[in-house]
């Protein structure tokens, strides 16, 4: 198995936006939605990739949406600085650290370069295991590479010796030079850097971030321009969170039984996105009742039971719920169904076959008697479960115009189901569940 590799180059977006190559604002907007969106998609573009492709990223987002730049166009200072970086000049390694006489008592981790801006980092494929470590060693110990032909490893997949791409060096890495640190000598390193260099760098980072398809390329030659490649993605982003300010109703706001609430929530780089609805103020309490029938023997004979019946294309234990909208209703149908189970037993013939198959109901047990010898079968008891109504209306309902939830209830309880849906389609509503075998609490027949 092969082993995970990255580029000791890499760092996260945060430390690059630390280091000064990813700003926090935007020159061409103080649009507070298009600054947290673009550069929080900037940064999740650049994660773990080289230092010149977050600042190069960041300069084409930060020159607004309609602006092509050249090259040259480039050259600021967050590029500059990501050129010392890429260059390997400035780098992950170590700072002196020195007692108030003077005396160097040890070192500290820091982003540091040499005086005489010798590079000291080879951006190279190592270990994942390696992952964020300094590029330097505490010792002093850098990589290079290899010129030496004798420096040679045996590679298993060519059946041959190769040579090593890189090398330690013999040589201490900051020996015969101050060490400077980076954070507080930013802005010389701007003032004194090599523009040609600069742009060098920026070139051949521009054609990788091209192939990639992550920059798009206008014209050729001296002529060319780039501009970033998601805006339309940031802009469908801020006319939704437009959309989720101007709200038709203020949240909380109760018309007519009804409550304004916060349906969802998305959140796309910290902008937050709301979606809106109605539910009935007094959803908690709003419920139904419904006959469930269960096996009454022991799990072991249920089990048993339940795989007969399976078998057996019997539907004695595929009963739907028996509505109701208050307990009492319910409970008179309880009484019905267990009184009529308990003495019950059922000669069902174990025979393959719809025509065989044996329906209880609280008039008797139909069905064509088989020629197999009859076997007794455990009949379920019924029980009554709850469930709250799911009332919710979209956000735009005009709800001075729609009954009130306990309306609602009356009106399904006393229609006919085709009515009743037809009507929930027209207001827009929607519900997991419209009762279709319901028990009226006026005492009429079931639909």
């Amino acid at each position: 198995m092969s082993r995970q590799m990255y580029y000791t180059g890499y760092r996260s977006a945060d430390t690059w936006a630390e280091l000064g190559l990813i700003g926090d604002s935007l020159s061409f907007t103080d649009d507070e939605v298009i600054t947290a969106v673009g550069i929080g998609y900037t940064k999740t573009q650049v994660h773990n990739r080289t230092a010149m492709e977050a600042a190069l990223q960041f300069t084409l987002l930060n020159a607004g949406q309609e602006k092509m730049l050249t090259r040259a166009d480039m050259l600021n200072d967050h590029t500059i600085l990501a050129y010392y970086i890429e260059q390997g000049i400035v780098h992950d390694g170590w700072m002196p650290t020195f007692d108030e006489q003077g005396v160097q008592t040890g070192s500290k981790r820091a982003w540091v370069y040499r005086a005489d801006l010798e590079p000291r980092h080879i951006n190279r494929i190592s270990s994942y295991g390696q992952y964020d470590m300094p590029q330097v060693s505490k010792t002093g110990k850098y990589e290079v590479k290899n010129t030496d032909k004798t420096k040679t490893y045996y590679c298993y997949d060519a059946y041959e010796y190769k040579m090593y791409r890189f090398v330690t060096a013999d040589d201490n890495a900051y020996e015969g030079t101050t060490v400077m640190d980076f954070m507080s000598t930013r802005r010389d390193l701007i003032h004194n850097a090599n523009v040609k260099a600069v742009l060098s760098c920026i070139s051949r980072v521009l054609s990788r971030l091209i192939q990639g398809g992550r920059v798009i390329k206008e014209g050729s030659g001296r002529g060319r321009t780039f501009r970033w490649d998601n805006w339309s993605w940031v802009d469908g982003i801020r006319q939704q969170k437009t959309v989720s300010n101007t709200k038709a109703r203020k949240l909380g706001d109760v018309v007519n039984g009804w409550e304004y609430v916060v349906k969802d929530t998305t959140e796309h780089y910290g902008v937050q996105i709301h979606t809106y609805q109605w539910l009935a103020v007094n959803r908690d309490n709003l419920k139904f009742y419904g006959v469930h029938k269960n096996p009454s023997r022991s799990k072991h004979d249920q089990d048993r039971d339940w795989a007969y019946a399976i078998q057996h294309n019997y539907e004695h234990y595929k009963s739907d719920f028996i509505y109701a909208y208050n307990y009492e209703d319910i409970a008179r149908e309880v009484d019905a169904y267990n009184t009529y189970f308990e003495s019950l037993t059922v000669d069902a013939p174990p025979v393959f076959g719809r025509e065989h198959q044996v329906r209880l109901s609280l008039n008797g047990v139909t069905g064509e008697q088989g020629t197999v010898e009859p076997r007794e079968i455990s009949l379920p008891r019924a029980y009554v479960q709850s469930q709250l109504w799911n009332f919710r209306l979209p956000q735009d309902a005009v709800v001075e115009e729609i009954p009130s939830p306990e309306e609602m209830i009356q009106r399904i309880a006393t229609q006919r189901t085709d009515m009743v849906r037809e009507y929930i389609r027209s207001v827009g509503m929607k519900m997991k569940r419209i009762p279709s075998e319901r028990v009226f609490a006026e005492g009429g027949e079931r639909q």
